[in-house]
């Protein structure tokens, strides 16, 4: 995200994909309240959410059709092998950081 590859995004990690954005970022603090709640997708407290908007209406048309099974983010992800954190509440807060832009 701090690079701007937020309009980044492939078919099958191979083919790009045009008209379809991350559009929200954020780390679930809340069961209940979360806005993932909302879509009863019982994300635990620690998890990366995003929402994304598919403004391609031939993807979108795939989506609709069935024609994904599945979704995962892509990324390199460079320093979190070296973390060493004693307890969930550490990785929690040190995934804040680096999503806040602040490491």
């Amino acid at each position: 995200m701090k690079k701007l590859n937020l309009n980044n995004v492939t078919s099958e990690h191979e083919r790009p994909v045009t008209g379809v954005s991350v559009i929200e970022s954020w780390l679930v603090e809340d069961t209940d309240k979360d806005k993932t709640a909302l879509y009863n997708l019982k994300a635990p407290v620690g998890s990366w959410a995003i929402t994304m908007k598919v403004y391609n209406d031939n993807e979108w048309e795939k989506i609709k059709a069935g024609d994904y099974k599945g979704f995962s983010i892509e990324g390199i992800y460079q320093g979190l092998e070296a973390l060493e954190m004693s307890s969930e509440n550490d990785i929690i807060e040190e995934l804040k950081a680096l999503v806040n832009g602040n490491k």
